[in-house]
């Protein structure tokens, strides 16, 4: 249960939840009455993975300054309590989780940003193509890190 904890402590869960909370009073002043509770709760779920997923990944980011500082050495990676790749792997499957039920439960794009909101040709999607960047990326990302800490 402990390592649950900290890996939810990467995730950033105060920024998290502020996130969501705009995004639902985003979904709820911007809807119209069609909207249903399932697509606030999708829309709720891409956008906490995406944030969770950026901020673990921040934190793999940031670990080496985050051990010098006073305030954030005692963080879960710089205090060694989580090794570097496994919070890298998790932040990236978070991520590629976003993009794959993006990808998959979309039917087609529409300038309003609905899932599956009729039968307009399909265009790449902006976060299909930044989850590709990432994908395609953290090969080299992780070649270039391991040669530099040797």
């Amino acid at each position: 249960m402990n390592r649950i904890r900290l890996y939810l402590e990467l995730t950033k869960p105060r920024i998290l939840v502020m996130v969501l909370v705009t995004t639902t009073l985003g979904f709820l002043l911007g809807g119209t009455s069609r909207d249903s509770v399932a697509l606030l709760f999708f829309t709720l779920f891409g956008v906490g993975s995406a944030t969770g997923g950026a901020a673990v990944l921040n934190n793999y980011l940031e670990r080496d300054f985050d051990a010098k500082m006073v305030r954030t050495r005692n963080r879960a990676l710089p205090a060694g309590l989580i090794e570097p790749v496994r919070a890298l792997t998790f932040g990236l499957e978070t991520n590629l989780l976003v993009e794959h039920h993006v990808r998959r439960d979309s039917g087609s794009d529409s300038p309003d940003g609905r899932l599956g909101s009729g039968d307009r040709p399909r265009r790449p999607r902006r976060m299909g193509i930044v989850c590709d960047s990432v994908r395609l990326a953290a090969p080299a990302l992780l070649r270039h890190r391991v040669d530099i800490s040797r």
